[in-house]
């Protein structure tokens, strides 16, 4: 800790008395409270100083938490509200109420981190749990406090993805303004260190005083001076000021700026001089998540109105309490914090939530918008090559695999060539599975090699690409299934994939044979064939071998490609890929999404990107440098839209880390009905 750090500390303590045995007796009356474990429990929600739709949310999961037919434990939410202050001196008076009322069990607000900071050192010694919906100082989390939990990325994750959109973008000299408070200086200089990382040229660094009105000497400073956008860390208003007079200038170079430009006072401020400016954002709604479908319909029906980012963040911040208060079964607050440390990955309507040990939160990301003719639009997938690296880190990282915890049987060492069984009419179904005979095993390979480039039909003994390398590349749709089968690998670490398909040409190509194959060849995965002649069998016949071969699939392979068969009955396939589940075998899909129960991921290219740049790609045309819009379109495009179904995959003991790092967009079942009893092991951790 260094010594400004120190004094900062010393001056809260002395501020708050945070440092007193007061405290240490509200803690105590907090922990007798709640070891009763009756009466209401109560958290206070505290509305910021815009009065925005965050309050909203909140209410609605209190109401609907507290319509269950058995609320929450058998207890009703008691919600109480607080105003937050201008400032930190303003708000004093209201923290300390609230952590002399040893009913709280948690605190769901303070907007501003100059606020949540000093607050969460009260919060902390009186032990209450504390949640701030905005904040992403890195201060936030840096005491090793053990009752405070991110909702949003802190301002190191936020600037990384900031900078990888602009190299994306071909964004190569950037300008750099920031004002002189103390979150903007920290977005600024993190911003700075991550531009540096991907060979963005620094063309001038400047600070500005936010009470300023003319910051036009400042602007002049660079005006002649060659570069394609400005980053701006300041808080809304004169940030919107800033980019006022740079338009008045001349300047109308693309902006760059943090989460707080989402405020509606930067939109006020700037008018139609903020054209262009791009700002991260943790909600975009998605009607393909069921989860988010019902959350937007149930705040339409209750406010007349579209749900924003500030209403979604209220409302996961209530429900992830519920589920860690659950979870526990109590809220005695050092087994409530310690459930919400160990927490498996949960799903909210922003994303995925999971937290290390001192409550820093993995699993959720910045969407991209454009404030572009009077509103905010989506950036289509700028997002996931920071993603796709992020999770190829932890790849090179970890030692520990991340395959499911299932132990399997050891496989002999054979040749490496491709055995295949054909299951015959006339055979019984025991005796198919008994005769059946399985792919040899290849030599196994790791899933990150140095020397190896396992791209598509490629070998090449130079430096291995990146998936995001690899996923920008167009390439034939068949070679872009085989790419994302290899994305899928190194998620789940599978050895043996099985595949149901006929032995011709046809039945080859329509259960995706050569691309199951292709990447086997590749990666050292080994290939489990069950080969039916469904042209030759009646319906019968084609039901009982494909139940053989799912039994024989289900002891034998650790994954299990499903192919879209036409003229099988769906309804038993489904029910057989569910049946996977049990056997903890993960049902894998290439391609659009299929109306088919059991599938625990699908991925595909993307489909909010238009090839040839066009639709929603239009948004970029104003934004890119360097680079035609259908050129970043093909780039695109070929990113992988993931879907998966969470509650299948944490059942079947799969590490929530690949998930937390891909950030998938849309999740198939929220609550998956399918999974059968028992109940697996508790595991005792997810994070990183």
């Amino acid at each position: 800790m260094n010594a400004t750090r120190l004094l900062v500390w010393l001056i809260v303590c002395l501020n708050l008395a945070a440092c007193s045995p007061d405290y240490e007796q509200m803690a105590q009356q907090r922990l007798d409270y709640a070891r009763q474990n009756t009466g209401d429990i109560h958290f206070v929600a505290v509305q910021d100083t815009y009065k925005s739709n965050y309050l909203n949310g909140v209410l609605l999961a209190a109401e609907e938490i507290n319509q269950r037919p058995n609320k929450l434990m058998g207890r009703s939410l008691n919600v109480s509200i607080e105003q937050d202050g201008e400032s930190f001196d303003d708000t004093k008076p209201t923290i300390r109420r609230i952590a002399a009322d040893p009913k709280v069990t948690a605190v769901l607000g303070h907007r501003s981190s100059s606020i949540a900071v000093p607050a969460s050192v009260v919060y902390e010694r009186s032990q209450i749990l504390f949640i701030p919906p905005f904040s992403t100082a890195q201060e936030l989390t840096g005491h090793n406090f053990q009752y405070v939990f991110r909702m949003m990325p802190n301002a190191a994750v936020m600037t990384e993805q900031i900078a990888s959109v602009a190299q994306y973008l071909g964004y190569k000299n950037v300008v750099i303004l920031y004002a002189r408070d103390d979150l903007s200086r920290e977005l600024a200089f993190l911003f700075e260190d991550a531009a540096v990382k991907r060979d963005i040229k620094l063309v001038q660094n400047s600070s500005f005083f936010e009470k300023e009105d003319n910051y036009r000497p400042l602007i002049s400073q660079f005006t002649g001076k060659d570069f394609d956008a400005v980053f701006i860390a300041s808080p809304s208003q004169p940030g919107g000021n800033m980019v006022k007079q740079l338009r008045e200038m001349g300047i109308n170079k693309p902006i760059l700026g943090g989460d707080g430009f989402n405020l509606p006072a930067y939109a006020k401020t700037v008018g139609e001089a903020g054209q262009n400016t791009i700002v991260p954002a943790v909600y975009r709604p998605n009607n393909q998540n069921p989860r988010d479908t019902a959350f937007i319909q149930r705040y339409k029906d209750k406010y007349q109105e579209e749900p924003d980012y500030n209403a979604a963040q209220g409302y996961d911040s209530v429900m992830l309490l519920a589920a860690a208060i659950e979870k526990a079964g109590s809220t005695v607050p050092a087994l409530l914090s310690s459930t919400m440390h160990y927490l498996p990955a949960w799903l909210g309507v922003t994303g995925l939530y999971a937290y290390n040990g001192v409550g820093d939160l993995y699993g959720k990301h910045f969407v991209f918008n454009v404030w572009q003719r009077g509103e905010f639009r989506p950036l289509p997938a700028i997002h996931l090559p920071f993603l796709l690296e992020r999770f190829e880190k932890r790849l090179s990282d970890t030692t520990t695999p991340v395959e499911n915890t299932r132990s399997k049987p050891d496989l002999p060492p054979a040749t490496p060539t491709v055995e295949q069984t054909t299951v015959l009419p006339s055979e019984q179904p025991n005796n198919t599975a008994q005769s059946a005979k399985q792919s040899a095993e290849m030599p196994s390979a790791p899933a990150q090699t140095p020397t190896t480039n396992t791209l598509a039909g490629q070998t090449q003994t130079s430096k291995k690409l990146s998936f995001a390398e690899i996923f920008s590349t167009p390439v034939h749709s068949d070679d872009h299934k085989v790419r994302l089968l290899e994305l899928a690998q190194a998620m789940f670490q599978f050895k043996r994939i099985g595949l149901i398909y006929e032995d011709t040409e046809n039945g080859r190509l329509a259960a995706g044979y050569s691309i199951v194959k292709q990447m086997t060849e590749q990666s050292g995965v080994k290939l489990v064939g069950c080969d039916i002649p469904f042209s030759a069998l009646s319906k019968n016949e084609i039901e009982r071998e494909l139940i053989a071969c799912y039994g024989k699939l289900s002891l034998n392979a650790d994954a299990f490609f499903i192919s879209n068969h036409a003229g099988i009955n769906q309804t038993l396939v489904g029910r057989l890929n569910s049946s996977m589940t049990f056997f903890k075998v993960p049902a894998i899909f290439i391609g659009e999404q299929i109306d088919l129960t059991g599938v625990d991921i699908v991925l595909n290219q993307r489909t909010d990107v238009d090839p040839q740049g066009r639709g929603n790609m239009e948004v970029y045309r104003d934004l890119v440098h360097n680079v035609k819009v259908h050129e970043l379109a093909s780039h695109l495009v070929g990113m992988p839209e993931i879907s998966i179904n969470l509650s299948s995959l944490q059942y079947q003991g799969f590490s929530d880390a690949p998930f937390l790092d891909l950030a998938p967009a849309t999740f198939l079942d929220s609550v998956d009905d399918h999974i059968p009893t028992p109940v697996p092991e508790k595991k005792t951790g997810n994070t990183p």
